[in-house]
C-alpha cells in the first residue's frame, strides 16, 4: 500500500464519526444556560456593545462549556423588540483554552431580513469557490432548555480565520463596518486629509475597527497611495472577486453598495491587503439601496449594470481598480464565470432546494420567526409578504432576470479569446529545472502566466510572447510562450489572455483555483525522518525567538547521515500534502533533531510553518506534494505542557511525555501510556499502545466480555468472547497494516492503527 493512500484512508475514518460545525447538510445544536430567568431583558440592556453576558454553560451538540460570553450581536438586525436577536458566543471570553473544532467565536444570524431562511448560506457556499470567505449553515439554539429558533451559523472573521487562509494572524487587519454616529466617515478605504500620523490614526480610528496589535500605520498608508500603487498594495484577484459577487447577487450592504462596509482588509507577510467579505445576510435583495435613500425596484435589481458605482469617488478601490482596463476585463471575466457556474446551471436553485428541505421542520417549528412558514416555502422561487403590502424579492425571480440581463448587456456581448491548449515541456521536473509553458490561444493580443512556488505567496506574472523566440513555435501564430524555473516541490500556475474587448482565465477560477506541477524528487528512505515529538498546548514549556509559546514539531534523523529537505512538507491535512514547504536546502544533520515552530506564523526568524495544531487532536504529517507520505502522527486531545513522542526515541510507539524534550532525546521515563483510539461508543476501556506493532492491550472500567476486530469493509477478523475479565492482551501481528475497528461488548467501538 502506498503510505500516501494510507494516510488520506486513515484521515477518513478516524473523522468519519465527527460532526464538521459548519456542515450544510447537518443542522447543529446549541444549548445556552442562564443562572436567571429575565436572560432576554439583561440580554437588551447589555445591547450590542462589547460587553458579554458569561452563561454558566453552553453546550455545543452535546460538548459542554462553562463560563462562556454572550451577547447580542448585529445593526440593522438587532432590537430590543425583537423576539429573536442574533447572537455571539464566545467560548474562550473567561477560560482562554475553550474551543469548538479549532473555533473560539460563534456568531448566529436571526434571518431578520430573509424569508426564506437561504440567502446567507446559498451566498458563502458559492463565494467560496472563487476567494476566501467564511462558512455558514445552521443551527437550532436552545436557551435555558427552551427551544429558541433556527439561525444561521456564520463562521467569525478571527486570527484564526486569518491563519488558516493567509498561513499567518499577526499581520494588520481591520474590520470595516458601518462606524459609530458622529463619526467623519464611512468604511469606503477614502484617504483622509490628515497627513499627521498620529491625528490620522484618531481619525481613522472612529471609521475602523482595529483587530490586530498593530498596522495603523501600513492601513493609512495604504489608503493614501491607493490611486497610485494599487497592484503593490492590494492583492487586486480577491477584491474583484468581492465585487463579482457583490453585483450578480445583489448584495448591497457592502463594499459595492450605499454602506460601502460588512469587508475585513488583512495585510499579509507579503505587504498586500487581501479583502474578505462579511455579514451577506442581506444579499440577494435583501438590502436594496446602491446609493444612499434610494432603494432598487424588482426590475433596477434584476437590471443592475455590471460596472455599478464603479465610477464613484465615494467608492475608491472599486474606481483605481475598474478603472485599469486590464482589470476591467479580469472583472467581467470572473463576472462572467459566476454567472455561468452558478446561474446559467442553477447550481444556486438546487443548493437553496437541497437546503430547504434540511431546515424545513426546523423553521416550522421556530414560533419567534419574523415572516410565515408560508413566505419560508415560496421566497426561493416568488416573492413574498414581509408585512402589509411589501414584498421580499424571490431569489429564482431576482437571479434568472439578472442572468439574462447581464448577458445582454454590453460587457458580456464582448467575445473573450479561447485557450484551446496549454502544454509543459517537463511533466516531472526536478527541482531548479527551467519548464517552458505555451499556450495556444484563439482571437487574443495578450497572455500571462501566473506563477508562485508556494499557496501563501501571491502570483507573479509573466508576460507570454508570440515572436517565435519563447518556445512557441511560429511568430504570430496564436501560440504563446515563456518558462519559469521550478524552486519548490510544488508549482502553482494559471493563464489569463485578453483581446481588445474582453479577457479570459484558465482555469476559470484563477486565481483562487489554479493548475499544479509536482516536481521529480527521489524519496527519502522510509523512517529515515521521523516526526519525534510534538506539542499542541504549549503554555510555558519552550519560547521562540519572539518570545511567544507556541506549537512545534520535533523531527528526528535516524540515520547516520546528513538530509536535504528540499521538495519536503509539513501538514495537518492530508487533503493538502503540500502545506508548509521547508525552505530549499535545509539540511537536518546525521541523528540530530529539529525543531519547526507550528504558529501559522511564517514571517518569523526560524523554522515557522504556516499553520497551527489543533489542542483538541488532528493529524499530523511530512511527506511530499504528490501525497507520499514520510511520517504521520494522529493525535487526541493534549494537556497543557504535555508532549506527544516516540518511545523508545526515534522508533517507538507514541506516548504522553509529562516532560518535553524539544530538540533532545526524549524523556521516556517520564512516558505515559495512552490510547490514541477514538470511542465511537462508551469511553469505557483503554487501548495501547496505539499504534499497533505486535500486541495490543486492553482495559477498563467495566468487564470485557466481547472483543471483535474489523476491517474497514466489516469484515471480522478476530472474534472473542470472555466470562467477563477487566484486561486482555490481543496478538494483532498476523494483521496487516491499516486502520481496523476493534469493537468491545455491545457499546465500545474504537479505531486502531496496526503499523
Amino acid at each position: 500500500m502506498k503510505p500516501g493512500v494510507f494516510v488520506i484512508s486513515l484521515f477518513l475514518f478516524f473523522n468519519a464519526g465527527a460532526q464538521n460545525f459548519y456542515d450544510l447538510n447537518t443542522i447543529q445544536k446549541v444549548e445556552v444556560f442562564f443562572p436567571m430567568s429575565n436572560w432576554d431583558a439583561k440580554m437588551d440592556s447589555t445591547g450590542i456593545t462589547e460587553n458579554f453576558m458569561i452563561a454558566t454553560q453552553v453546550k455545543i451538540n452535546g460538548v459542554s462549556f462553562d463560563s462562556v460570553g454572550v451577547k447580542y450581536k448585529g445593526n440593522s438586525s438587532f432590537n430590543i423588540n425583537n423576539k429573536k436577536n442574533p447572537w455571539h458566543i464566545e467560548l474562550d471570553n473567561v477560560k482562554t483554552n475553550q474551543e469548538y473544532q479549532g473555533f473560539t467565536d460563534i456568531k448566529l444570524g436571526n434571518n431578520f431580513a430573509d424569508p426564506s431562511f437561504l440567502r446567507e448560506v446559498i451566498g458563502y457556499e458559492i463565494l467560496g469557490n472563487y476567494m476566501h470567505c467564511p462558512q455558514g449553515n445552521y443551527v437550532n439554539l436552545f436557551v435555558n432548555g427552551v427551544y429558541r429558533g433556527l439561525y444561521t451559523n456564520q463562521e467569525a472573521i478571527t486570527k484564526t480565520f486569518c491563519a488558516n487562509h493567509f498561513y499567518e494572524k499577526d499581520g494588520p487587519f481591520f474590520k470595516c463596518n458601518k462606524p459609530v454616529p458622529g463619526s467623519p466617515g464611512s468604511p469606503n478605504l477614502l484617504p483622509s486629509a490628515v497627513t499627521n500620523m498620529s491625528d490620522s490614526i484618531t481619525y481613522y480610528a472612529r471609521i475602523y475597527e482595529i483587530k490586530s496589535d498593530w498596522g495603523w500605520k501600513p492601513f493609512i498608508q495604504a489608503q493614501m497611495e491607493l490611486q497610485r500603487n494599487i497592484d503593490t498594495l492590494w492583492d487586486v484577484d480577491r477584491a474583484m472577486w468581492m465585487f463579482a459577487f457583490n453585483n450578480l447577487f445583489i448584495n448591497l450592504d457592502s463594499y459595492t453598495g450605499s454602506t460601502t462596509q460588512n469587508y475585513y482588509e488583512y495585510m499579509d507577510s507579503y505587504n498586500k491587503f487581501n479583502s474578505i467579505i462579511w455579514d451577506i445576510n442581506m444579499c440577494m435583495g435583501g438590502f436594496v439601496q446602491l446609493v444612499a435613500g434610494s432603494p432598487l425596484s424588482f426590475i433596477q435589481m434584476q437590471q443592475m449594470a455590471p460596472m455599478a458605482n464603479a465610477t464613484l469617488a465615494s467608492h475608491p478601490l472599486m474606481l483605481k481598480l475598474l478603472s485599469i482596463p486590464r482589470y476591467k476585463k479580469q472583472y467581467i471575466a470572473h463576472l462572467r464565470t459566476m454567472v455561468s457556474e452558478a446561474i446559467t446551471t442553477n447550481q444556486y436553485y438546487a443548493l437553496g432546494a437541497s437546503l430547504r428541505t434540511v431546515i424545513d421542520s426546523s423553521v416550522q417549528a421556530d414560533s419567534l420567526k419574523f415572516y410565515t412558514y408560508s413566505a419560508f416555502q415560496t421566497n426561493l422561487d416568488t416573492s413574498a409578504s414581509i408585512g402589509g403590502a411589501n414584498l421580499k424579492i424571490g431569489i429564482k425571480q431576482l437571479l434568472d432576470a439578472r442572468k439574462n440581463y447581464l448577458l445582454s448587456t454590453t460587457e458580456f456581448v464582448q467575445v473573450p479569446p479561447a485557450i484551446t491548449t496549454i502544454t509543459l515541456d517537463r511533466l516531472t521536473p526536478s527541482l531548479n529545472d527551467t519548464v517552458w509553458i505555451r499556450t495556444k490561444l484563439i482571437n487574443a493580443n495578450f497572455a500571462t502566466l501566473g506563477i508562485r512556488d508556494l499557496t501563501a505567496k501571491h502570483f507573479t506574472k509573466w508576460t507570454m510572447y508570440d515572436d517565435g523566440l519563447h518556445h512557441d513555435s511560429l511568430a504570430g501564430d496564436g501560440v504563446y510562450g515563456t518558462y519559469f524555473k521550478v524552486t519548490s516541490g510544488k508549482m502553482e500556475y494559471y493563464i489569463y489572455a485578453e483581446n481588445v474587448n474582453a479577457g479570459i482565465f484558465s482555469p476559470a477560477r484563477a486565481e483562487h483555483e489554479f493548475y499544479t506541477l509536482l516536481a521529480s524528487i527521489p524519496p527519502l528512505p522510509a523512517k529515515s525522518v521521523v516526526i519525534n515529538e510534538l506539542m499542541a498546548s504549549n503554555n510555558s514549556v519552550i519560547a521562540d525567538l519572539a518570545g511567544e509559546f507556541d506549537d512545534w514539531v520535533e523531527l528526528k534523523n535516524t540515520t547516520n547521515a546528513s538530509i536535504n529537505l528540499s521538495g519536503v512538507y509539513l501538514s495537518d491535512d492530508p487533503f493538502v500534502p503540500a502545506k508548509w514547504a521547508f525552505p530549499s536546502g535545509t539540511q537536518l544533520a546525521a541523528n540530530a533533531y529539529m525543531m519547526v515552530w507550528l504558529d501559522a506564523d511564517i514571517t518569523q526568524l526560524g523554522l515557522h510553518a504556516n499553520f497551527k495544531l489543533s489542542s483538541t487532536g488532528e493529524t499530523l504529517m511530512i511527506g511530499y506534494a504528490n501525497g507520499l507520505v514520510l511520517d504521520s502522527v494522529q493525535f487526541e486531545a493534549q494537556k497543557p505542557d504535555s508532549s506527544y513522542g516516540r518511545c523508545n526515541d526515534g522508533v517507538g510507539s507514541f506516548y504522553v511525555l509529562t516532560k518535553p524534550t524539544p530538540k533532545a532525546k526524549n524523556n521516556c521515563a517520564q512516558a505515559l501510556m495512552i490510547s490514541s483510539a477514538k470511542s465511537e461508543g462508551r469511553d469505557d476501556f483503554r487501548i495501547y499502545p496505539n499504534p499497533i506493532n505486535g500486541h495490543v492491550s486492553i482495559t477498563g472500567s467495566a468487564l470485557i466480555r466481547t472483543i471483535s476486530v474489523q476491517n474497514m469493509l466489516g469484515i471480522v477478523l478476530i472474534n472473542k468472547a470472555y466470562e467477563g475479565v477487566l484486561s486482555e492482551t490481543i496478538d494483532m501481528s498476523k494483521i496487516a497494516p491499516g486502520v481496523y475497528f476493534v469493537q468491545i461488548n455491545e457499546g465500545s467501538r474504537y479505531r486502531i492503527v496496526v503499523e
